[in-house]
């Protein structure tokens, strides 16, 4: 269990192997996203422990920030994490699609969003609902400025997928351990 919102996280509970136990979690995802233009209260946090050890604790820039891990055949491992600001750039967006496309399969990918990540979105959109098991509303009814959550894993699906429309209160909030 993960507590606390905002630039520091609280891990009240860890993951262990015991005996017996044949795959335990490895991985823990802790992300936030938000919508609006709102960064000083609104918050928009990457954090992925691998067998105990951080190996990302980033705040998200406008639009997206996507990591991945990629398994190894004994484990995970951390392979990236980018942050693309894809609302005045269509640069940003041809990395953003060129990051997603160095994916393997089985690979996972964290995504979240912060302020403005509908803009130029329809550039990697096909990518991420083609291969990582995005919902079509990511396509056609996601409006401007709302918040997007997504855990996937690649050729397999997603793990958690949430959009939440701008002016609500609510955080978009996931916190899970993987274990595969």
């Amino acid at each position: 269990m993960a507590t606390g919102y905002g630039p520091k996280w609280t891990i009240t509970e860890n993951q262990t192997a015991t005996p017996g136990t044949p795959n335990p979690p490895q991985i823990l995802i802790q992300a936030q996203s938000s919508g609006l233009d709102d960064g000083t209260t609104r918050p928009r946090n990457q954090l992925v422990q691998i067998n105990g050890t951080s190996v990302v604790n980033s705040s998200s820039p406008r639009s997206y920030r996507m990591t991945r891990l990629t398994n190894t055949g004994s484990g995970w491992t951390y392979n990236a994490s980018n942050g693309y600001d894809v609302y005045g750039n269509q640069t940003a967006a041809d990395n953003a699609l060129a990051f997603l496309q160095t994916f393997q399969d089985s690979d996972i990918l964290v995504l979240n969003t912060w302020d403005e990540p509908n803009n130029r979105r329809t550039t990697f959109r096909d990518e991420l609902v083609n291969n990582f098991g995005a919902k079509l509303q990511y396509s056609s009814t996601w409006g401007s400025r709302c918040s997007y959550l997504l855990v996937a894993v690649k050729g397999k699906g997603a793990l958690h997928l949430y959009i939440k429309p701008r002016y609500t209160t609510e955080l978009n909030v996931v916190s899970m351990w993987v274990g595969f």
